[in-house]
């Protein structure tokens, strides 16, 4: 079976001109070329089970494009063509909900207005159990995607957990488009913007909906490229020039010859006087990443969240004479800075770890950086300046006197970094120029460069760190705690 195009959605280029290669390398081809007609030709004619050459030639395809030892370069069918660009584009056939990954099934995320699951009345944290009889559990997100989607006019059978009911679903597929951008005002001047893909039309779409944004009296926006897999190089060039002047510098690509070619910003931006954040994580990648490393090397925006992908190589798409294409890896590219990224991706200027935070707190910094939080032991919702934010398993508690809070969510949630240092399993707190150091189990810390006492040391629960509030107020935080409620206020 052919190599499957992931959900990591690879730059797109268009490959215009192909070099012409020199004798040598005409007649080397020549004779592989014959050297794998001859295998396939014996393995045809003699082998005992026959296999057919549309066969041989897929898994000839796929062992030489998996010998280049490069996940990004692949033969799409035309099926997987068009699925590749029916992606990046947002339009795709399916029955209209998008899933996230979970523990044990994947939830629904979105239900999509106008479509087949609307119509059924599916919901928002739905868990799709089965696809036409067959158990999901254990599969890829891109898996499970892939056995809902199919032809239009066809019938696919969820099988939905509802709390503890479970529910088939005969829907019926239907093309489906899906904006890859939305926006919001959020109040206090703020604003919300999220890309979920880099496709053709994406530019013109964010312009518009900025433009309504700023009519709305909106001057600080939030931008984000969180789970983006990325798409077209053009798109990030054009959206770049959104928040950039003319003739800045977004990305320099370079090809296996050393060429190099740059990319600069055209027009007039919208958000040149504006305060922006954009939110990035570990599935940040491609055009996505060209577009949140231009605007930090430019320091027209600071990323807040986790480190990005790390994908650091253009494709281009090749057109192939019987249908289908090639997508070749055939550039690397550099920020403005001249930084690659490849495999390492983009550091967040503001590192928050906790993905529900992560909104939350680049809202508490547009609105002015004050921050207050209030915690309930026993309960797994916290508020952050008066909004819900769920902590999950995250669940304070009272234990010999003191109540125990999760290290990581408040002090991220109090505009702290957090650093866990895995070779000295030590916990680093960061608040400017302050530093204070905990290892889990001991009974003193390193607070603002003194060793101090604790009244109780950080504990390690179910995998995760949690602090006593007395720890709190030694670090200077200002705490107010009310029999099972604290307060924090910064």
């Amino acid at each position: 079976m052919l190599k499957r195009f992931s959900s990591m959605v690879a730059t797109v280029l268009l490959l215009l001109m192909l070099a012409v290669p020199a004798r040598a390398a005409v007649e080397d081809a020549s004779q592989a070329s014959s050297l794998i007609e001859e295998i396939m030709t014996y393995v045809q004619k003699y082998h005992i089970d026959h296999p057919d050459w549309q066969q041989l030639t897929a898994g000839a395809i796929e062992g030489m494009l998996n010998a280049v030892g490069d996940p990004y370069t692949e033969y799409l069918s035309p099926e997987d063509l068009e699925k590749f660009t029916g992606s990046i584009n947002g339009n795709y056939v399916g029955v209209g909900i998008r899933l996230q990954a979970a523990a044990d099934y994947p939830r629904v995320q979105e239900v999509l207005p106008g479509t087949p699951a609307e119509a059924a009345q599916l919901q928002v944290d739905d868990r799709v159990i089965k696809v036409d009889g067959q158990d999901v559990k254990g599969m890829s997100l891109d898996q499970v995607v892939d056995l809902i989607r199919g032809q239009e006019g066809t019938t696919v059978t969820l099988t939905v957990r509802r709390g503890s009911v479970e529910k088939d679903y005969r829907l019926t597929r239907q093309p489906v488009s899906v904006p890859t951008v939305e926006g919001k005002s959020l109040g206090g001047g703020i604003a919300y913007v999220k890309v979920s893909s880099f496709g053709q039309g994406t530019a013109k779409e964010l312009r518009k909906i900025i433009l309504g944004l700023l009519a709305e009296e909106n001057n600080k926006f939030i931008l984000d490229l969180r789970n983006d897999p990325g798409g077209y190089l053009r798109a990030a060039v054009d959206i770049a020039s959104l928040f950039l002047p003319a003739g800045k510098l977004v990305v320099t690509t370079e090809d296996s010859q050393q060429e190099k070619e740059s990319y600069t910003t055209a027009g007039k931006p919208l958000l040149q006087n504006c305060s922006i954040i954009v939110l990035v994580n570990s599935s940040t990648a491609s055009s996505a990443e060209v577009l949140a490393g231009a605007l930090q090397d430019h320091g027209v925006a600071k990323l807040l969240g986790t480190s990005t992908y790390g994908k650091g190589v253009v494709q281009s798409v090749i057109p192939l004479d019987g249908g289908g294409a090639l997508k070749l890896t055939t550039q690397r590219y550099f920020t403005p800075n001249g930084r690659s990224i490849h495999g390492r991706g983009l550091q967040p200027d503001i590192s928050v770890e906790t993905p529900q935070l992560q909104l939350p707190v680049a809202k508490a910094i547009l609105a002015g950086g004050k921050y207050n939080l209030t915690l309930r032991a026993g309960q797994n919702v916290a508020s952050l300046n008066g909004e819900q934010v769920k902590l999950g398993q995250m669940v304070p508690y009272k234990k010999d006197g003191h109540i125990y809070l999760p290290l990581r969510f408040v002090l991220e949630a109090a505009g702290y970094n957090v650093k866990w240092d895995q070779r000295e399993q030590t916990i680093t707190v960061q608040n400017g120029t302050t530093s204070f150091s905990f290892k889990p189990g001991q009974p003193t810390a390193r607070i603002a460069g003194k060793d101090t006492r604790l009244p109780a040391p950080v504990v390690i629960n179910s995998g995760s760190s949690w602090l006593p509030v007395e720890v709190l107020k030694q670090m200077g935080v200002n705490v107010r705690t009310d029999k099972d409620s604290v307060q924090i206020v910064r």
